[in-house]
């Protein structure tokens, strides 16, 4: 190996290090606590009908009337008839 390889593998290494889920995790705690600040709280996932609505811009749980649906039952899946 020539020398600028093997300080290309160290210079990965350290920026893979210094860049990783848990280094940043630790690192930007400190970095909050040096700035006396508060980190917010991650938002909650869209729901599924959300997630809808704005991707494809209709709502899925409106009926045909415009009238929000409501959940009624399940509806046990039916077996195949047997020749």
């Amino acid at each position: 190996m020539s020398v600028s390889s093997v300080e290309d593998v160290s210079l990965t290494r350290i920026f893979l290090s210094a860049f990783a889920s848990r280094a940043l995790k630790q690192a930007s705690a400190a970095i909050f606590a040096i700035l006396g600040q508060d980190r917010t709280p991650r938002p909650q996932p869209r729901s599924w009908a959300e997630s809808i609505k704005r991707d494809f811009g209709y709502d899925p749980l409106r009926d045909n009337m415009g009238e929000r649906m409501k959940w009624a039952r399940r509806l046990a899946p039916k077996a195949k008839a047997s020749r």
